[in-house]
């Protein structure tokens, strides 16, 4: 896969990572077994957080996502998707991370370009009220400041959406043509 942002190495890293998810007695098993492998395997190098459904390992510059039940793999392929769609859009292509979805045997994974999830001081509140409207516009549900960061230099950010799994209006894509990002000009 070639990417702008995405170096060769995190897709190898997020290969590898994919079949050590395969290589448990079950799928559970498999997940396990990545955890505990991605602490001893990068140390200090990698952070991992889990939310209801998926697990992300977080390196400096790209994110690993996957799903910790295989019910649940189909969603990282329906975030990909709905992110391609927004990414492709001028409208709205700077408040998405680049993403990429892809399978190594049964397990599905997702790298994503890594956003700054921190706060400045040029960070208003209105600015956080604007991010919400705009994901809320977009359809994006469960809103909240770790599901998006912020680019763009100093006095100029703008909202990256960075969790975009839960979605209402998935089957109105044409919704978000519609509207406009409130950071375009």
């Amino acid at each position: 896969m070639k990417s702008k942002v995405l170096s060769d190495r995190s897709f190898e890293i997020a290969s590898g990572i994919a079949l050590l998810l395969e290589s448990g007695s079950s799928y559970i098993d498999g997940r396990v077994n990545t955890h505990d492998a991605l602490c001893d395997t990068f140390k200090r190098k990698v952070q991992i957080e889990s939310g209801a459904y998926r697990t992300a390992a977080i390196f400096d510059d790209f994110v690993i996502k996957f799903s910790q039940d295989e019910s649940t793999m189909q969603s990282l392929a329906d975030e990909a998707d709905f992110i391609g769609e927004m990414r492709v859009n001028p409208k709205y292509a700077r408040h998405f991370p680049e993403t990429h979805f892809f399978t190594i045997c049964d397990t599905a994974v997702l790298i994503q370009e890594k956003i700054d999830m921190k706060r400045s001081k040029w960070i208003t509140p209105r600015l956080e009220e604007h991010a919400r409207t705009l994901g809320e516009v977009l359809g994006i549900d469960d809103l909240h400041t770790g599901n998006y960061g912020w680019k763009g230099k100093r006095g100029e950010e703008y909202p990256v959406f960075i969790d975009v799994d839960l979605r209402r209006n998935q089957t109105n894509r044409n919704k978000p043509e519609r509207i406009r990002s409130w950071m375009v000009a």
